[in-house]
């Protein structure tokens, strides 16, 4: 067998693996990984036995297979059972916390709970899980938020 054939088959069969790892045995497996070797074989293979220019056409072919390889499993059904679709809006009852947390700037409330550096306050009504800057602050003792990083509260005594 000529050197060429053999490089190439070997790309072939690693891409053949990797078929049978996206449509029959989804996930992590060994055919995904023998199809990744197979190629990267392939293309050591070819520089090993034929040269630079070989290997790099062979790197070449390997990459547009890949490419004609990832638009068509895009295009089928496997990849929609990859691939999470849904979306969490707010018509469907999901809202980001952030936004209410960062409504609460600058508002007054009381420590529910002793705050060692952290707690639970209540702040317009509503019991909040917040933190201070490395203070302790006792129960029921008036707060104030400073600072609104994500979902954390940072409060000061008032």
């Amino acid at each position: 067998m000529t050197p060429w054939l053999f490089a190439i088959g070997l790309i072939l069969i690693g891409f053949m693996l990797i078929l049978i790892e996206i449509f029959l045995i989804p996930g992590i497996t060994l055919a995904g990984i023998g199809g990744g070797l197979a190629i990267l074989g392939g293309v050591v293979y070819a520089y090993k036995y034929l040269g630079l220019t070989e290997a790099a056409w062979c790197l070449g072919a390997s990459l547009v297979l890949g490419a004609v390889l990832l638009r068509f499993v895009v295009k089928t059904g496997s990849w929609r059972r990859m691939v999470l679709n849904t979306k969490e809006s707010g018509e469907e009852g999901f809202r980001s916390p952030r936004s209410e947390l960062e409504a609460l700037m600058g508002m007054e409330g009381v420590a529910v709970t002793p705050l060692r550096p952290s707690g639970t306050a209540t702040i317009e009504g509503e019991r909040i899980n917040v933190v201070t800057e490395g203070g302790f602050v006792e129960r029921n003792s008036k707060i104030v938020v400073v600072e609104v990083e994500g979902n954390r509260v940072v409060v000061h005594p008032s």
